[in-house]
């Protein structure tokens, strides 16, 4: 399988399996446990090659010098000294100090992997929660999902200034500044309304809200309606528990297809009952 492997060129070498390259290295009495990478076991191959060849150049000028005889004419700088032999490189590839001849470095015709770059990653932490437009309006960001008070949704994705977010056929980009969102197109949420500022955040039970509003809703059917068990959940137990039943009855997940009226009824139920715990 690997006859002829010795005189292709680089570009053919790269289409033969691992295991013929290994199988014509170990012609050179090379060890290839450590070479795993077929960029590797080419660049050893051809380094291998070119050792070989200079060992046959040095001798056949070796055996003409013998032939000539001490006093031969041809002056002894007709014969080009030997090539450095090759040296086989470590597993780990490494060019520490090698002569340039020693054949470790990299083929000119196999350029290295491009370095991995981590892309932007979106403030979570930063983002979670209540926020009120410019106009008044509540948001809840939970996750990567930010669902407005017309129980509408969008997602927001990292970028390189911020994040983004595509809404009513738009994109819009936006950053945090000063504990507020700013986006691209003038609208700023903050953490208060105009209305009255928000309930401080806090680690402990938050107090129960009234027994009753106007939309229907009342604590008992509010717990029950975000499957909450304790009597007086945290900010984030009722935070977890929305954004596992908005998860749930998204009238866009394709598991509610069939049932999109019941899903969206659910969904708007889920967000009333969130906003009540959250009054």
């Amino acid at each position: 399988a690997t006859e002829g492997l010795c005189n292709m060129p680089v570009e053919r070498l790269l289409q033969q399996s691992v295991a013929d390259l290994r199988a014509e290295l170990s012609k050179f009495g090379l060890d290839t446990a450590g070479l795993v990478e077929k960029e590797e076991l080419v660049r050893v191959l051809l380094a291998a090659r070119t050792a070989q060849e200079a060992e046959e150049e040095a001798a056949a000028s070796a055996s003409a010098s013998a032939q000539a005889g001490p006093n031969s004419s041809s002056p002894s700088s007709s014969v080009p000294p030997p090539k450095t032999p090759y040296k086989q490189p470590s597993p780990g590839g490494g060019g520490g100090g090698g002569d340039a001849g020693a054949g470790t470095g990299p083929h000119p015709h196999i350029p290295p992997p491009p370095p991995r770059k981590e892309g932007p990653k979106l403030p979570k932490a930063e983002l979670q929660g209540r926020w009120f437009r410019s106009s008044g309006a509540a948001i809840l960001i939970a996750g990567e999902v930010v669902t407005f008070s017309n129980g509408e949704t969008a997602t927001l994705e990292a970028t390189a200034t911020g994040f983004s977010m595509v809404f009513a056929g738009r994109t819009h980009h936006g950053k945090l500044s000063k504990g507020s969102i700013v986006w691209s197109d003038g609208d700023v949420w903050g953490r208060t309304s105009r209305s009255g500022p928000q309930r401080p955040k806090g680690g402990g039970a938050r107090p129960p809200p009234p027994a009753s509003n106007n939309s229907g809703m009342n604590r008992e059917k509010a717990l029950q309606c975000l499957e909450i068990s304790t009597p007086n959940p945290t900010d984030d137990d009722i935070r977890k528990a929305y954004k596992k039943a908005a998860l749930r009855w998204h009238p866009d997940r394709r598991q509610n297809h069939s049932k999109a009226d019941e899903a969206k009824e659910k969904f708007q139920e889920v967000r009333a009952a969130f906003e009540y715990l959250q009054g």
